[in-house]
């Protein structure tokens, strides 16, 4: 399942559309969409806002450990850094309130671009300053909703510059950007989430019962080994080394195979 929210309509439009998501009129304060495989929260602008929106529908949903959750929308850009329609996965979000710091993962392979994203309570009309590249009015509010729910690591921000914070956009123009970038987030999110290989499920789960990990723990490694094929890697191959170069059929003990999780991390993400 995976779960997306969107501050605007207008951003989760097109995943409402192409998920086949129907209006769950049980929720009476905020707009949920429900498809076979996805939630979209409409969750609305502001820190506030958006932060009772979301813990609200998640409060209320039975959410698994292999679930995702995703905030996907639009953000102002410093104009001399950014282009209008440039997607980035945020690896940093800055809260401009409180001066704390979030870090969503950033762990599955992708085509966009990453950055820093700064949170204010008010709308930045004067353009942004040299040291902030991207900003918006929910993201850190979001982030500390989805945390509640989600490993750090089922959490991704995706943003699209729309303007340059400066007043000169429209409307057209913004939702035609919104309906380019969100076609191309789409694809990424279906063969994130949809598309495993049942060849690679059936490696991966023989090597974590043979390292004796628990559920939270298989997670891990599963997400590590995905990492790992997306960025070009044989699983098959890997696998077969790794468990041959530190003897994974001997490990006798859980302790062990968290041990061999930490050599396995350090191999994929070096």
């Amino acid at each position: 399942m995976i779960y997306i929210a969107a501050a605007l309509y207008e951003e989760g439009k097109s995943f409402i559309e192409k998920f086949a998501a129907k209006k769950d009129m049980s929720y009476k304060r905020v707009q949920v969409f429900k498809g076979n495989d996805s939630v979209i929260i409409i969750c609305g602008t502001s820190m506030i806002k958006s932060a009772v929106n979301v813990t609200e529908v998640l409060c209320r949903e039975d959410i698994g450990d292999n679930d995702f959750f995703f905030n996907i929308g639009i953000c102002g850009g410093q104009e001399k850094k950014t282009k209008k329609g440039e997607i980035y996965y945020i690896n940093k979000i800055n809260d401009m309130t409180t001066g704390k710091n979030y870090y969503p993962g950033v762990l599955y392979s992708h085509g966009f671009k990453e950055g820093e994203l700064a949170t204010y309570s008010m709308e930045v009309k004067n353009g942004l300053t040299d040291d902030i590249t991207l900003c918006d009015m929910e993201s850190a509010a979001i982030y500390q909703s989805a945390i509640r729910f989600f490993e750090n690591d089922r959490i991704i921000f995706l943003k699209t510059v729309s303007d340059h914070c400066d007043g000169k956009y429209g409307i057209g123009e913004i939702k035609k950007i919104i309906e380019n970038a969100n076609e191309k987030i789409y694809d990424w999110i279906k063969n994130l989430c949809f598309e495993e290989n049942n060849e690679d499920k059936i490696i991966i789960d023989d090597l974590c019962v043979k390292m004796k990990l628990n559920e939270n723990l298989a997670r891990k490694a599963r997400d590590l080994l995905m990492y790992y094929e997306c960025d070009g890697g044989d699983i098959r191959k890997f696998t077969q080394n790794f468990m041959k170069e530190n003897a994974i059929g001997e490990i006798c003990g859980k302790r062990e195979g968290k041990e061999y999780l930490d050599i396995l991390e350090r191999k994929i993400i070096q």
